[in-house]
């Protein structure tokens, strides 16, 4: 078993549009007509032709995010479901220091007993989802796919030192608000089974997050998550479902640090804080 977590743990970890063509046979006036009677009951959009150029410097402006690591001490809230239905709610605050920054608000949508909380483990493995990084994207690789409403679709290739040998089999896709050049989502899946070792076969894989901008840090972040995972090696099965939803964003609980002072020994700059100036006079 751990070795088949070990082979699939990058997999879990990371996380096409159909096209439909058809033929018309009639007369050309009655396909003339057949053509303005859609256009007039199903009015469509033209969307102007998307150029490199137009591409290049879309990708430029969404993927121009840098990691803010001061959001790490902003609280926030995350409601987990698993594929059996069953959901928790945990408050995580920095606040409360690094042993108390997690605590148990709910399981299935009641407060917690005394059993759950003397036993509960927080979710320690979880992203901060205000701290993004898309380091794992080749961005050269991005192709447009389609536009879908006001969205555009790319597909994307992962960074050369996280592809493996059948990664060709999952289909990587980004949705772009083209405006805003805001990442919506990012969406990986799988098209047929692949094996990741000799004994370990995926059977399948879907992983999906969805974006978007938060007030609180005026950025980007993650709004949820949710893997598809089924796979098995030799006797073992996994066959997992998991939803997180991440709000209650809040940065106004970040312990200020003072930085320490040596009260035995200041230092003559330290002291010099508590002197009063003398006002200035004139020799006689």
């Amino acid at each position: 078993m751990n070795e088949l977590q070990n082979n699939l743990s990058f997999v879990q970890s990371i996380w096409n549009t159909n096209a439909r063509s058809f033929v018309v046979r009639t007369p050309t006036t009655l396909l003339y007509w057949l053509t303005v009677a859609v256009i007039i009951c199903y009015p469509t959009k033209l969307v102007p032709e998307v150029t490199t150029a137009d591409i290049e410097y879309l990708v430029d402006r969404a993927f121009k995010t840098t990691a803010n690591n001061s959001f790490e001490k902003c609280a926030y809230t995350v409601r987990t479901t698993d594929g059996t239905g069953s959901e928790k709610q945990e408050r995580f605050d920095p606040y409360f220091g690094d042993e108390q920054a997690w605590s148990l608000v709910s399981t299935n949508g009641t407060a917690p007993t005394a059993k759950q909380l003397d036993g509960y483990e927080p979710s320690e493995s979880l992203r901060h989802p205000a701290v993004l990084s898309f380091d794992f994207i080749d961005t050269s690789t991005l192709k447009f796919v389609a536009q879908e409403s006001n969205d555009l679709r790319f597909s994307f290739e992962l960074a050369s030192e996280l592809r493996f040998e059948n990664d060709t089999l999952i289909a990587n896709t980004v949705v772009i608000e083209p405006v805003s050049a805001q990442i919506k989502e990012i969406r990986r899946a799988s098209s047929e089974a692949f094996r990741v070792a000799k004994f370990a076969k995926v059977l399948e894989f879907e992983a999906i997050d969805r974006f978007r901008y938060e007030d609180e840090t005026k950025a980007l972040v993650l709004q949820s998550s949710s893997v598809r995972l089924k796979a098995r090696s030799g006797e073992y099965r996994v066959d997992q479902s998991i939803q997180r939803a991440y709000s209650e964003f809040d940065c106004s609980t970040t312990p200020i640090e003072v930085p320490p002072t040596n009260q035995e020994n200041p230092s003559e700059e330290e002291f010099d804080l508590f002197i009063e100036s003398e006002p200035n006079t004139l020799d006689p």
